[in-house]
């Protein structure tokens, strides 16, 4: 159980970090992904190309584009979607949604509504789920470590069947000539 959360929080930890987010943030789309019925992974690089696109546009460093990267992942999906559903009309609604969250994520984006993100949000907080930046990066740092450990195993293993190999195939080949 633990080394399962433990293997959630560096994976959610790391994809914060490449899509300039909080690792609450991403819980809160995972969350809202199931809330929505969508595939998080979906989500994910539809997120990955939202913020492609916002970092594109906010190259000169103001305008909306520029006040929505600031902002949380979620939060962030939350004001472009947002703005999309009030500012454009309803069968222009899709060709922004896959403009700004690709092809295959589009529908996603689209299923995906603030009221979702709003309850994620909640329930996390409420349940004690979300983790700051800081216990993730804690959390990292003892995966790292426990990976270590995998290595002085396999070290240590690699280094027994070295030296028993030989003995092993004296012993088979005794065997075998009997």
């Amino acid at each position: 159980l633990i080394r399962s959360g433990l293997q959630t929080i560096d994976a959610q930890a790391k994809l914060a970090q490449s899509l300039a987010t909080t690792t609450a943030s991403v819980q809160v789309l995972a969350r809202a992904a199931d809330l929505s019925g969508n595939s998080f992974r979906e989500l994910e690089a539809g997120s990955a190309r939202l913020t492609r696109r916002l970092s594109l546009f906010a190259a000169n460093g103001s305008g909306p584009a520029a006040d929505a990267i600031r902002l949380p992942l979620d939060q962030r999906i939350a004001r472009v979607t947002e703005a999309i559903r009030q500012n454009a009309a309803a069968s222009e609604q899709a060709a922004l949604f896959s403009q700004l969250f690709g092809d295959r994520a589009f529908v996603a984006f689209q299923r995906l509504d603030t009221a979702q993100l709003r309850q994620a949000n909640d329930e996390l907080r409420r349940f004690g789920v979300l983790v700051s930046d800081a216990d993730a990066d804690r959390i990292e740092e003892t995966n790292d470590a426990i990976s270590r450990l995998g290595l002085i195993w396999r070290g240590l293993s690699n280094q027994l069947a070295v030296a028993a190999a030989p003995a092993l195939q004296s012993a088979a080949e005794g065997l075998a000539r009997l």
